[in-house]
């Protein structure tokens, strides 16, 4: 009775340090996972604006030819170019992400700032313009004071008027 043998267990402390150290791991494991969903989320809709930005483009590119003669002129004379309102602003809807754009053309001038490029003596050559189109919407990944943040993204084209617009 006089010999008891030592047991190898652990006590109660041991126990809770080491229950304390894996419940910090897991919470760093878990903020880690959310902040990559976050992240990926955050990216998915850059790619689908990035995707939306040039499908506007392409469309508002190819509806310049079929303006109306006033339309036409309107964008091709002016400085910024005035679109008509259908193609110059709008919204659509991917997903469950609600995105806006906005179409802006303005003139690229020759290197004195005093007329249009490609033209002399009032004779009109070719006419160039840089098109614009920015697409926003609501990035709930980002927080900010008021709990969703407003991203962005734009694109620019230079687009040329072809003789017979």
């Amino acid at each position: 009775m006089g010999n008891r043998e030592k047991r190898g267990a652990f006590s109660l402390v041991e126990v809770l340090i080491s229950l304390a150290i894996m419940a910090l791991a897991l919470l760093v494991l878990v903020s880690v996972l959310v902040t990559g969903l976050k992240a990926q989320t955050k990216n998915e809709r850059l790619m689908i604006a990035d995707s939306l930005a040039e499908r506007i483009f392409e469309r508002t590119a190819l509806s310049l030819p079929g303006l109306s003669k006033p339309q036409a002129e309107a964008f091709w004379e002016s400085n910024p170019g005035t679109l008509p309102t259908n193609l110059a602003q709008g919204e659509e809807t991917v997903g469950n992400t609600q995105f806006t754009f906005e179409i802006s053309a303005e003139n690229i001038m020759n290197a004195s700032g005093s007329s249009t490029f490609g033209t002399a003596g009032g004779t009109r050559n070719n006419e160039l313009k840089i098109l614009q189109v920015t697409v926003r919407w609501a990035d709930d990944t980002q927080t900010s004071g008021s709990g969703v943040g407003l991203q962005h993204t734009t694109i620019k084209r230079l687009i040329n008027r072809r003789p017979d617009d």
